[in-house]
């Protein structure tokens, strides 16, 4: 008689394959959602106006006594140069659904790519990980800010996730092939670095796990006839100084080391605390990271305990594993000191949460894989971490599903996308609008830059408050109306009072409009003399907007 539970193990097999593809279109859903609601945040607007700026000779820093659009860009100066293709596109629409697309692709596509190399399971058990691990990016807030919003994130992490997987491969070389994987992973950590400051603890990560490779390596080979090749830290180590030094260089020849300083050390530096400051701040960013870190170490826990059941696995699986670890706890480290400041917000676990993710995900699945089991407990192991994958694949999809409520309305308002409306705002008052978060409708349609209105509180908050002379040069030429979508409190805004408003438009839903206070006082625009004006919209309307009624 055949054995009842081989019986019915082709029957589990072509359910465990239904729920992953099931999940697996959920998942697809929502990430288009997540691109189509992208359109509706002013945030993805003046994340990538700082890469269409340079395409438009524009820096991206503005140091001591000089002019320039204020970007409220803080980070390494790489991250913009990575959205370059998005942003040569000619619209906003189409530049910032292009990015929201790309940004997506970095995260998911280095996830799926990184899980390849820390996992030795395939098929069903792969994909289950993987599916996971998209629909965790969906769920988790600090996962889905990284994956599905403009910002330095995506290019940071894809850099750390190519450096990551860079070193594990490293493990199988030797020679001259050993040495380049060494030397890509330093390039790619030093890429990382300089595009989110955050990353300064990858290098110490890899560089640590590198020593502990090599020194068990050497135990193992003791008496080996065969000359040691050069020690893998230290090759990592020198390709890693000899890119910051390129970077850095070549950001100081672009960028001019005063507002380099400036905007990428001594304004984020100088920000102030939240909570409070101190050790209570440090205690609840360590909470927060605790919190949500806690469901990707059980996972990691149960798949790990069910290889250990199993008495064996991939020999690359372990030490690939082991770096995603340290690399997590790393980032956890900096990402927590990040957090603590007025600003940041929880992106800013993203990166450690990644690697935690997919340390577990690779985890279950290799101990999910396969049907050769030894013993009973192997079996019990092997199944406990099959039950544990289905379990986070439900779990996560009947999280993520309620989403998919809000498509049809999003379908229907998307034709219509702030991108879009303020385009036509713009095109229909040439050089009189403000819009002071949606910098890349005044570049790509006005033809000129203007000042992201966070880049004012950034400066305020650092003590270095942009003088009325910068405030004028990169406003509207003839400014009569600012321009905001759904916020209502903008530092903009307290910078150019008096003004009147806000006044709403029935053509332009979820936008407010500012004008000019009764009393007539000029716009600071008019106070200073103008930057030249590169116009675009040339044949465009010169219809003013409604007049605003009275205060």
């Amino acid at each position: 008689m055949s054995d009842p539970k081989t019986a019915h193990a082709p029957r589990r097999a072509s359910a465990a394959a239904t729920l992953v593809a099931a999940c697996a279109v959920l998942a697809g859903a929502l990430v288009a959602c997540e691109i189509a609601a992208g359109l509706f945040r002013p945030w993805n607007d003046a994340r990538l106006a700082p890469a269409a700026g340079l395409l438009h000779g524009y820096g991206l820093y503005v140091g001591p006594g000089e002019t320039g659009p204020l970007w409220s860009w803080i980070y390494g100066p790489v991250g913009p140069f990575a959205y370059l293709p998005a942003a040569w596109l000619p619209t906003p629409a189409t530049a910032v659904a292009a990015g929201l697309v790309w940004t997506a692709a970095l995260v998911l596509g280095s996830g799926r790519a990184l899980l390849g190399a820390a996992t030795a399971a395939r098929e069903t058990a792969f994909r289950a990980a993987f599916v996971a691990f998209a629909l965790a990016t969906l769920v988790e807030p600090a996962l889905r800010g990284p994956a599905y919003w403009i910002h330095v994130d995506a290019p940071a992490i894809a850099f750390a996730a190519l450096a990551a997987i860079a070193a594990v491969r490293a493990r199988r070389a030797d020679g001259r092939a050993k040495a380049a994987r060494l030397a890509a992973s330093g390039a790619a950590s030093a890429l990382a670095v300089a595009t989110k400051q955050p990353m300064l603890a990858l290098p110490v990560a890899i560089g640590g796990f590198l020593l502990v490779e090599q020194r068990r390596r050497a135990r193992a080979a003791r008496g080996a006839p065969d000359a040691p090749d050069a020690p893998d830290a230290l090759v990592y180590t020198a390709a890693l100084a000899a890119a910051l030094a390129a970077i850095g260089a070549l950001a100081v020849a672009l960028e001019g080391a005063p507002a380099l300083w400036l905007g990428a050390v001594a304004i984020p530096l100088a920000h102030p605390w939240q909570w409070g400051g101190g050790a209570g701040a440090v205690l609840h960013a360590g909470v927060e990271w605790a919190a949500k870190a806690l469901p990707f170490a059980v996972a990691y826990a149960i798949g790990a305990f069910a290889l250990r059941a199993r008495g064996a696995e991939p020999c690359d699986a372990r030490p690939a594993r082991a770096l995603l670890l340290a690399i997590a706890i790393a980032l956890a480290v900096t990402g927590v000191a990040t957090r603590v400041k007025v600003g940041a917000e929880d992106n800013a676990h993203g990166p450690s949460l990644f690697f935690l993710a997919i340390a577990a995900a690779g985890a279950l699945a290799d101990a999910a894989s396969g049907a050769r089991t030894r013993g009973r407990d192997a079996a019990r192991g092997r199944d406990a971490a099959r039950a544990t994958l289905a379990a986070a694949l439900a779990a996560l999809a009947l999280a993520g599903a309620p989403a998919l409520a809000g498509a049809p309305a999003l379908l229907r308002a998307l034709p219509r996308n702030p991108e879009v409306a303020a385009a036509e705002i713009a095109r229909d008052a040439p050089g009189r609008v403000y819009f002071p978060s949606h910098p890349l409708v005044a570049l790509l349609v006005d033809g000129r830059p203007s000042h992201v209105s966070y880049a004012l509180f950034d400066r305020e908050l650092a003590g270095v408050p942009a003088p009325p002379a910068l405030l004028a040069a990169f406003l509207p030429a003839h400014l009569e109306r600012v321009a905001l979508f759904g916020a209502r409190d903008d530092a903009a805004l307290r910078r150019l009072a008096p003004l009147a408003g806000p006044i709403a438009d029935p053509r332009y839903p979820g936008w407010s409009f500012y004008g000019r206070a009764a009393s007539g006082e000029p716009a600071p625009s008019e106070r200073a003399s103008d930057a030249p004006s590169r116009e675009r919209a040339s044949g465009a309307s010169s219809a003013p907007l409604p007049p605003a009624p009275s205060p």
